[in-house]
């Protein structure tokens, strides 16, 4: 090809991909592909209500440094406003649309106690992080869903459905539930929401969305200290099937958190493409840990555990089948007990061992609690997709017929 011709192509291709992204790009506050947010509380060893930061951090598994960006959550008059209740939440879901979602209160900074106040008084709110624009939306509440009871976990696939999870009681509205009504420009209540399963299952903790399927997380005997998955694929509607995966465990253990990986090439467990879950138990009764389980086709095996103090969420960066780095953060209510973002790197692949020590990559200062933390690895969205595809292929089009001498309209 003409030198001349090959370099108008190539500029042709950059100069509309690139025009096509300035909507993104220069967003002041997007995130970046590849880096850490983390979920951030002024007081960890408070009871009340506590205003919410999200923090974008390089990944490292040496040193963070400076957070490169805090979004300041509303959190006191404001008809929007967000708080979360020192570690009874504050989980983050990394969603497939490119958002992080969180659970929280209509309470402000400083409230007592909201989580026992019923939800018609203090409505339950869905927190959202679109992370390509960094906008935050905490205008959708919910009215009669976990009502007197912890609200702990949010997920969603398209950011109009929405798969909740919290405590379970007589007052409840659903253990594990759905509710659709997306994120409108304006503050809307929804006052119904749909139980996937019964109220018999308590303590459900972190749910995501994930290669097309639902999990949940579980801290107690009812499902079973454990991670499931959630129907088939995901689901709108009751009675919903909880699959169990590495099966129940103690009484003791609290699997507050997980992230699940495909480190082998074998059977996925359960049409999911997963066959690797690292969980963290954070029961502090008996000492806190990240555990990794692995599955072979048949059955799940445990495959290692690293005891951590105060751990209490988890996000994962797969650098290969054979290379997985860890990312915890650690909190207790000690004031003495600094909270913690803590990094490793299983380089053992899958069935192997995990094993070693994690090491401290950030300390808060005083009370503060760094809370969920989530990876963040973009998903394009279909509709940007073929809009670049398409003006590509026109401007091309057009630059081809240039050069054959053919009308170009404008």
């Amino acid at each position: 090809m003409n030198p001349l011709r090959s370099f108008v192509l190539r500029f042709a291709v950059a100069f509309a991909t690139a025009t096509l992204s300035v909507g993104v790009a220069s967003a002041q506050t997007a995130f970046t592909s590849g880096n850490l947010v983390v979920l951030r509380i002024a007081d960890r060893t408070a009871s009340t209500a506590q205003a919410v930061q999200i923090q974008e951090y390089t990944t490292s598994t040496t040193s963070l440094g400076t957070a490169l960006q805090s979004i300041v959550i509303p959190s006191s008059t404001e008809t929007n406003k967000f708080t979360v209740v020192g570690n009874l939440a504050g989980n983050l879901s990394l969603n497939p649309n490119n958002t992080v979602t969180f659970a929280g209160y209509r309470a402000s900074s400083g409230d007592s106690s909201p989580v026992t106040v019923s939800s018609a008084t203090v409505n339950r709110v869905i927190g959202s992080l679109n992370l390509t624009t960094g906008v935050v939306n905490t205008n959708v509440s919910l009215s009669s869903a976990y009502d007197g009871l912890t609200f702990r976990s949010v997920a969603t696939s398209n950011g109009q459905t929405f798969y909740l999870s919290g405590a379970s009681g007589a007052t409840g509205a659903g253990q594990i539930a759905t509710v659709s009504g997306g994120l409108p420009g304006t503050v809307t209540t929804l006052s119904s929401t749909t139980a996937l399963t019964t109220d018999s299952n308590n303590s459900l903790r972190h749910i995501q969305v994930a290669n097309g399927n639902l999990f949940v997380s579980s801290g107690s005997g009812t499902p079973g200290q454990q991670v499931f998955q959630v129907g088939t694929g995901l689901p709108t509607t009751g009675n919903q099937t909880l699959t169990a995966s590495f099966g129940n465990q103690g009484s003791t253990n609290v699997y507050n958190s997980f992230a699940l990986a495909r480190l082998g090439a074998g059977t996925s467990w359960n049409g999911t493409g997963f066959d690797t879950i690292y969980a963290v138990d954070n029961n502090s009764a008996i000492g806190s840990s990240v555990q990794k389980w692995s599955f072979n086709g048949t059955s799940w095996a445990a495959a290692g555990n690293i005891a951590v103090n105060g751990v209490n969420h988890i996000a994962i960066r797969q650098n290969s089948a054979a290379s997985v780095d860890l990312f915890v953060t650690t909190q207790t209510p000690a004031v003495l007990t600094l909270s913690t973002i803590q990094a490793l790197t299983d380089t053992t692949g899958f069935g192997g061992s995990l094993s070693g020590s994690f090491n401290t990559i950030l300390t808060g200062t005083g009370n503060e609690g760094f809370l969920g933390i989530a990876y963040y690895t973009p998903v394009p969205e279909p509709t940007t997709v073929l809009a670049i595809s398409a003006a590509t292929v026109a401007l091309v089009g057009a630059v081809r017929r240039r050069w054959r001498g053919e009308a170009v309209l404008a």
